[in-house]
């Protein structure tokens, strides 16, 4: 199968994206840490488990992640009065979806 076009580097119990391909530079950047695998949770896999699930995947691959805040102009953050949780004002969320495959 093709990869997914996401280098991830360990850090802690953390799967971290270091390197994203230009296809999908526009979803992902580097620093942001991957939340779940195929709806399954990373921070209760563990990394081990992350990476075995990673290099035995098969299509569609959905991965979530928890994105950095980019290096460009102001972050304006607003507080989200019903779920009490951050989010950027740009975007409208912190986190984001890449599928891989059919």
């Amino acid at each position: 199968e093709r990869s997914p076009g996401i280098l991830l580097e360990r850090r802690g119990n953390w799967a971290i994206v270091s390197i994203v391909s230009e296809d999908l530079s526009r979803l992902v950047f580097p620093g942001s840490i991957l939340a779940s695998v195929n709806e399954e949770s990373a921070m209760v896999l563990g990394f081990e488990r992350v990476a075995q699930e990673l290099r035995n995947w098969r299509p569609p691959l959905r991965l979530n992640f928890f994105i950095s805040p980019r290096k460009m102009g102001w972050l304006a953050m607003v507080l989200n009065e019903r779920s009490k949780s951050w989010w950027d004002t740009a975007s409208g969320s912190v986190s984001t979806s890449v599928t891989c495959g059919k």
